[in-house]
């Protein structure tokens, strides 16, 4: 790929060159919309286009300082800002990652897309709903809000494309409007418009995105933005210019306020100033989606996922297969609904046949009075899934079903101990994998230890993100070491630049430290509890477990958790609960779908041998201490075994506390050598 965007050589796949010549020659004579034409795997991207109306909120600190404006002039501007640093996202990320642009995956009807960006210095929470509403023409709405600043975005896309020389051109059908509630009680809206686009580069399968001709941006407050696109010519220019200019007609038509140039993909300045405009070379920050076992069939990673993991690792007769395979299940179901008179029924947005808001703002610019493909609003905002029936519950996991109800009785009975003031408090936490605004909030404490993946997929942005909240806890000394989803933190220099960002957390990779200062004394808990974050589909075996006895019961649990287990293996665990509310006298991890992973409390009092014994890995206990020696998993494996115990004998340190895997297989020869 070449500096401005364009191949400099051939990239198709010697297997699927031949295929390639054959959907070249067919777009070439094809007089239809070219997005219902079944493109080679190859050339295929992993995502599907519901996923696409993310790119609008990539830079979710610029959108939310859009209510920050003090004047309509300033937040004009802003909206500009904003628009202009959604454009690279958009048109250009695949090209950076994947080495081209590549064909989205087609959203089926009723397909559903969630996400968020999570508060961060002050921005408040983003949410986002996105829904296919149409598959004949495909179109997908989409509504981004941010309740905290009453900012909302809301439109909806669709696409229209033909062949001309030696490109594909795009017409993008659709508008968003923008709406800012102002602190006066008055709202501003904008119409921002869509631009055209082409796609060169397909003789050497290497495709790229340039835009075209321009898009708009009108203000109720009377302020119009015009972005007019450009690309590289052949002799002069450069890829993905832009200049926008900044009018308003009712105070003069042809006076331009402001002027704006540069590459809508790097780096643009005021023409007057010189000042920098936009500037989209540093990362972006990527949605938070939930984790795909908690995701229904309709929402997008999990319909697409077989898809999408078998072009991500080049199986593309694999690919192609499970693409087949959920597109004649949805031509099924059309001809069914046809059948019954059943049409089917949206989830989040109904089509309405005109719309006074796009009407208004659409006269400034002399668009029809209504988009191609009807406007869709918005009517049912409900973004969480539908809590499972007791019965949904059950069925989805008997032990997990009876476990939790004995634990919330036994806690309704016995209360646990008083806590000592001299007490010391660690409070950990595990595997939050950015899932940490559904954490709430932590219990007090003197040390905070995050054990695990604090990311999904690896990002700087997603670590960005979780370490921000992790340096937001008001705890005196917080620890974390990194899981194997982490990948970012494997990079020096990455790793480096976090760190340089949160001063105040402590990082361990391979290495140890001492926490000083702590005074207190040791504490065995009773009742005390281990929590954890997991899925809450109900068709999904869950992760824990609560009321786990680290005897038969807990070897019971693993059997279950193998897949080896049955029903009779509930016998045990109702019989460790039972003694633990008879005798309390058992050390129990408790792990939960809650949120938190682990609040373990340590105060002074005699222990025997056999009660070090029966300490879970998520209890620690230490005596007469005075400093805290931590040291960091040193396996990269993702397993954590549930089964093993820490029987720590006396030693001549204060504490000695392991986190993470123990094991690299899991099997139970290892545990064996690391424990001696």
């Amino acid at each position: 790929m070449s500096n401005n965007g364009e191949p400099s050589e051939n990239v198709v796949p010697v297997s699927q060159r031949t295929s390639w010549a054959s959907f070249l020659k067919t777009i070439v004579s094809y007089t239809g919309d070219f997005s219902s034409l079944t493109a080679p795997p190859f050339i295929l991207s992993p995502v599907s286009l519901t996923e696409f109306p993310a790119y609008w909120c990539e830079r979710p600190e610029l959108f939310a300082d859009i209510v920050n404006g003090k004047t309509p002039e300033d937040r004009a501007l802003k909206v500009l800002r904003w628009f202009i640093s959604t454009l690279k996202g958009q048109y250009t990320t695949r090209n950076e990652s994947m080495g081209s642009e590549k064909k989205p995956l087609n959203p089926v009807l009723g397909e559903l897309f969630y996400g968020y960006w999570p508060d961060k210095g002050g921005r408040g929470r983003t949410d986002l709903v996105v829904e296919q509403v149409s598959h004949h023409p495909p179109i997908t709405a989409y509504y981004i809000s941010n309740e905290s600043k009453e900012l909302s975005l809301q439109g909806h896309s669709a696409q229209k494309t033909s062949f001309s020389g030696t490109a594909i051109i795009v017409k993008q059908i659709g508008h968003a409007i923008l709406t800012v509630n102002l602190a006066s009680g008055e709202k501003e809206t904008y119409l921002i418009t869509l631009p055209r686009l082409s796609i060169a580069g397909l003789l050497v399968g290497s495709p790229y995105i340039e835009l075209s001709e321009s898009s708009y941006i009108a203000s109720s407050s009377g302020y119009l933005s015009t972005i007019d696109y450009s690309g590289k010519g052949y002799f002069t220019g450069k890829a993905h210019t832009f200049k926008a200019t900044v009018t308003n007609p009712e105070l003069a038509a042809t006076h331009v306020l402001y002027t704006f140039e540069g590459q809508w993909n790097a780096i643009s300045h005021n023409k007057k100033t010189g000042e920098v405009f936009t500037d989209v070379t540093a990362p972006k920050e990527e949605v938070t989606v939930s984790f795909l076992e908690s995701q229904t069939d309709f929402e997008t990673r999990r319909l697409w996922k077989h898809v999408a993991d078998g072009i991500r690792s080049g199986k593309f007769d694999a690919a192609s297969l499970e693409k087949s395979k959920i597109e004649n299940e949805q031509r099924q179901r059309r001809k069914d609904e046809l059948a019954k008179g059943e049409p089917w029924k949206l989830k989040h947005f109904v089509k309405i046949e005109s719309d006074p808001e796009y009407e208004k703002l659409a006269q400034a610019l002399s668009l029809l009075l209504l988009t191609e493909g009807g406007v869709y609003i918005l009517v049912n905002i409900t973004m969480g899934r539908n809590t499972p029936t007791l019965w949904q519950q059950f069925y989805a996991s008997p032990l997990i079903f009876v476990a939790r109800r004995l634990y919330a009785l036994t806690m309704q009975i016995f209360s646990d101990d008083p806590i000592r003031p001299d007490s010391i408090r660690i409070v950990g936490i595990s595997d939050t994998r950015n899932s940490h605004d559904l954490v709430g909030a932590l219990p007090d404490g003197d040390i905070l230890i995050h054990a695990g993946d604090l990311s999904q997929l690896g990002t700087v942005e997603e670590l960005d993100a979780a370490l921000y909240w992790l340096n937001s806890q008001t705890h005196p000394h917080k620890i974390f070491i990194g899981g194997s989803h982490d990948a970012a933190l494997t990079d020096l220099i990455k790793c480096e630049n976090l760190l340089e960002r949160y001063p105040n957390l402590t990082y361990l990779q391979d290495n140890s430290t001492s926490v000083a200062r702590v005074r207190g004394g040791c504490y065995i808990p009773y009742g005390a509890y281990a929590r954890r974050c997991i899925c809450s589909d109900t068709r999904t075996r869950g992760r824990g477990v609560e009321c786990v006895r680290w005897t038969a019961a807990q070897d019971a649990f693993e059997r279950i958790a193998s897949g080896l287990g049955g029903w009779v293996d509930l016998v045990p665990i109702v019989k460790g609960v039972a003694r633990k509310a008879i005798a309390r006298v058992w050390h129990e991890a408790v792990l939960t779908t809650a949120s938190v992973s682990l609040d373990a409390i340590l105060r002074t009092k005699p222990t025997t041998f056999w009660d070090d014994f029966c300490v879970s890995p998520y209890l620690l206990r230490a005596r007469s201490t005075r400093e805290f020696i931590l040291a960091p998993s040193l396996s990269p494996s993702p397993r954590k075994p549930l089964f093993l115990i820490l029987g720590l004998a006396r030693s001549v340190s204060d504490m000695l506390i392991h986190t993470g895997d123990l094991t690299h297989a899991g099997t139970v020869e290892e545990p064996e050598a690391v424990l001696t």
